[in-house]
């Protein structure tokens, strides 16, 4: 008798897959470590941590396009990180520093 699928089983094998689409084109420039989810999770408010699944270092404009596909493609949600620098000029392009990488 098959187990029925349930939408945490779902969304689980939705962030693996992912996850693994993420890891064959970052390599290990994709964490998904404790320590470096929890500290893409914080922020300077009193909300608790909300660690990302998984923290991409991305090092070209192309692999921040396929990390928004493949984010896309399975529902993640996205929040881009750039060095503090880049937000003086906003008229310039800049480069996302990491990427943190939501499910649901």
């Amino acid at each position: 008798m098959a187990l029925p699928v349930t939408a945490e089983s779902s969304a689980s094998k939705a962030r693996d897959a992912a996850i693994a689409s993420l890891r064959q084109l970052l390599g290990d420039r994709l964490s998904t470590a404790a320590p470096v989810r929890e500290q893409h999770g914080r922020d300077a408010s009193y909300h608790p941590c909300m660690p990302p699944d998984a923290v991409a270092f991305a090092q070209s404009t192309e692999e921040v396009s396929e990390i928004v596909k493949v984010c896309a493609r399975h529902r993640f949600r996205l929040c881009l990180l750039a060095p503090a620098l880049v937000w003086k000029a906003m008229s310039q392009h800049y480069m996302a520093e990491s990427v943190s990488i939501f499910h649901g």
